[in-house]
Formats: structure tokens, C-alpha cells, sequence
């Protein structure tokens, strides 16, 4: 993944848990793993889990994530 969703623990919650979700686009459906996240909840992988960048030609396609690792434990009630 090239693309980074956030640079650091304090902005991931700047970014996702901070924000104001509207009620009626998340009883659609939308944004349902980032309106329940929780910043006890963000566990970051370790750096032996994480892989080095070195080109695209390089990529390690092996054992890639089905989900972001940001989501993967977020809970499964709404946020009070």
C-alpha cells in the first residue's frame, strides 16, 4: 500500500475519530468502520509486520491484507 492513510497515531485521531460523521450517511451504511473507531482501539502493527518499499517493480505480493490493519479492530457498536 502506497497510499498512507494517516502519518502518525495523534493524526489518525485528528483525522477519523475527531471528525463529525453525518448521522444519516452513517445509517446508510457509509463510513461504518471510521464512525466506530476508537483511539483505544488503533493497534499498530509491529515494524517485523510491516514490509520495506523499495519500487513498484519490487512489490511483495505475498500475504497481502484483505482490510486495513486501521479497521480491523474497530468496535462493532456506534460510538456514544
Amino acid at each position: 500500500m502506497r497510499h498512507y492513510l494517516f502519518l502518525s497515531l495523534p493524526h489518525a485521531v485528528r483525522k477519523y475519530i475527531e471528525r463529525t460523521y453525518d448521522p444519516d450517511e452513517v445509517r446508510r451504511g457509509w463510513h461504518a468502520a471510521r464512525a466506530r473507531l476508537t483511539a483505544e482501539s488503533i493497534a499498530l502493527p509491529s515494524e517485523a509486520e510491516l514490509r520495506l518499499y523499495e519500487s513498484d517493480d519490487r512489490l511483495d505480493a505475498s500475504n497481502p491484507r484483505a482490510t486495513h490493519f486501521l479497521f480491523n479492530s474497530a468496535p462493532l457498536t456506534e460510538k456514544p
